[in-house]
């Protein structure tokens, strides 16, 4: 891809073609091949099947995805190879017989979106999905939304060890660095906010494994010293600072400002009720959840506290009977 990087920014007229090509040993190397075109936007396509090999995207149930939906790469074709020697269950678990029109396939374990144009972008592999509280989420798509943002050069979305997820930014030359807002805006506008980063950090790379490729675990690492997400100031009420110590207890350190949203920084409805009895024990009252989604920072929850503590108690007057 760095090589396509370069080719995408070389002049428009050059002295020669070149290609992408796709494809595991067990399809013979070679399955798929696009044109790399300077100025294309994006990594290169990955393109269409050669000749006597086939490419189907199909989803966990083995039916093709419609244009733009994200699926598995399924290929199919004379270069498949008979299977794995000496390991029978991989080859039947990989190589699938009956499957569409009957076709013998090999399950790529690649997610692919076929264009409307009719040719493949890689977007990551299966066994690179994670969990976040019950919904996989894909962080090949995040990334590839995160550096649509003019300002991002390269994306690396990993989870920490807390659950949350993390996107480590490389920005784009010598442009400043787009704030931790600026990004969750950019990638709420694009994505479920399940899939929304809450945790961020820049970088000058991404680091990367011994045999090149992105290291999510190094990664992750980096958050503990380096997050774009900085406290906003010190507390200025001892209410604030009871209620900061109280989200980073819940939030496994992270430190917030008192106006970061909760739900930005890694809080959730689940947390959310541990947050409301946290409250109760410490301040002695008890704010309603409907509030506290209200009132999602620490400034506005520390004001909620304040006016449920100094409110006038209210006492029933029964009117007598005539």
């Amino acid at each position: 891809l760095t090589g396509g990087d370069r080719l995408r920014t070389a002049p428009s007229a050059l002295p020669y073609r070149v290609f992408n090509h796709y494809g595991p040993t067990e399809a013979s190397v070679v399955a798929t091949f696009g044109e790399v075109l300077p100025g294309e936007a994006g990594p290169p396509l990955i393109g269409r099947p050669i000749h006597n090999l086939a490419a189907h995207v199909l989803d966990d149930h083995g039916r093709p995805v419609p244009a733009g939906a994200i699926g598995e790469l399924h290929i199919g074709g004379i270069g498949l190879a008979r299977g794995y020697v000496g390991n029978p269950p991989g080859a039947r678990s990989r190589f699938v017989s009956g499957g569409l029109r009957g076709a013998r396939l090999f399950r790529s374990g690649d997610l692919v979106q076929r264009l409307h144009t009719g040719a493949l972008r890689f977007v990551g592999r299966r066994d690179s999905q994670i969990k976040v509280r019950g919904i996989r989420i894909e962080p090949a798509e995040i990334e590839a939304v995160l550096t649509r943002h003019p300002a991002v050069e390269a994306a690396l979305v990993t989870q920490l060890a807390d659950g949350r997820l993390a996107a480590l930014i490389v920005p784009r030359g010598a442009e400043a660095p787009p704030d931790a807002a600026a990004l969750r805006a950019h990638a709420r506008a694009h994505l479920p906010a399940a899939m929304v980063p809450a945790a961020w950090c820049h970088a000058s790379a991404l680091p990367l494994t011994d045999r090149g490729k992105r290291d999510p675990a190094a990664a992750a690492a980096r958050f503990c010293t380096a997050t774009v997400i900085q406290p906003s100031g010190p507390p200025p009420t001892h209410a604030e600072a009871a209620l900061t110590a109280l989200w980073q207890r819940l939030l496994a350190g992270t430190a917030p400002g008192r106006h970061d949203n909760f739900f930005d920084v890694g809080g959730h409805s689940l947390l959310l009720v541990r947050l409301q009895a946290g409250i109760a024990e410490t301040f002695g009252c008890e704010l309603p959840l409907v509030e506290l989604f209200d009132s999602p920072t620490i400034a506005l929850q520390a004001r909620a506290i304040y006016a449920r503590r100094t409110a006038p108690a209210t006492t029933g007057n029964r009117g007598e009977a005539a």
